[in-house]
């Protein structure tokens, strides 16, 4: 398995506005393009002068579908949020696999 984690860091004022296209444009995409698992998580170790960190998780299968994602949907979801609020969200993703111990 291989999960992909996008981190935002959103603009206060703009929290409910964001936070309803997480639900409703990006997750869903995430579902349709084969995650499992998927969650929406605000992070609390962190305070941010510039806004109210977020992730964003799913589970993908292997390596293939993680990068479909990551270079398909998931970037032309990330350019129209970008379309949207401009810097106001900022976003970085990184992919993880699990190490056996």
């Amino acid at each position: 398995m291989i999960m992909i984690n996008t981190t935002f860091l959103v603009e206060p004022a703009l929290i409910e506005e964001w936070t309803k296209w997480i639900h409703a444009d990006y997750i869903p995409a995430m579902l349709e393009a084969g995650a499992t698992s998927p969650l929406a998580l605000r992070i609390l170790s962190t305070e941010e002068s510039e806004g109210v960190s977020f992730a964003v998780q799913g589970l993908w299968p292997d390596k293939k579908a993680a990068a479909e994602w990551n270079e398909g949907a998931q970037t032309r979801l990330l350019g129209e949020g970008f379309s949207r609020w401009g810097s106001r969200v900022l976003y970085f993703t990184t992919l993880m696999e699990e190490v056996t111990l």
